[in-house]
């Protein structure tokens, strides 16, 4: 191959990877948002502390919060996963229509419950001046300590 045409080809491909990395840069957000979903399914498969509500764990967590009764147990120890079950079933159906991704976070006498909230359920003179700027849904954290 002549000299012209090996040049060529690497105009080419720098052209094509400056390409790449300005679409890269110009549409972060929406690679984000595309990407962060299955990261987070990753970390909170392999985080135990971290769970999401879902049937099976609903139904453990029934069970042993029927046991307290049956069996006179004085305590029962719920998994994250279980803890958001009940929590999930507990919230009023008009509550959990603006809720999405619900998960729950046990530490260490800690818990810390994250869910998408719909910003537009919320009062506007909450939500300040810059209320406007927020996205339709808005990610809320709440984290307090466990009392026994």
């Amino acid at each position: 191959m002549s000299r012209l045409v090996v040049l060529a080809l690497r105009l080419l491909g720098l052209l094509a990877l400056a390409l790449v990395l300005s679409a890269g840069w110009l549409f972060r957000r929406e690679i984000a948002q595309l990407v962060r979903p299955a990261v987070q399914r990753l970390t909170e498969a392999a985080d135990p502390a971290i769970g999401r509500p879902d049937p099976a764990a609903r139904a453990r967590a029934q069970d042993k919060i029927d046991s307290l009764n049956a069996w006179r147990a004085d305590s029962v120890r719920l998994t994250a996963g279980e803890a958001a079950s009940l929590l999930e079933a507990s919230l009023p159906g008009e509550i959990r229509r603006h809720l999405d991704s619900l998960r729950v976070i046990l530490g260490d006498g800690t818990v810390t419950v994250e869910a998408r909230v719909e910003r537009t359920v919320l009062p506007a003179r909450d939500l300040g001046p810059l209320g406007d700027l927020l996205d339709p849904w808005e990610r809320v954290a709440v984290a307090g300590e466990l009392a026994t």
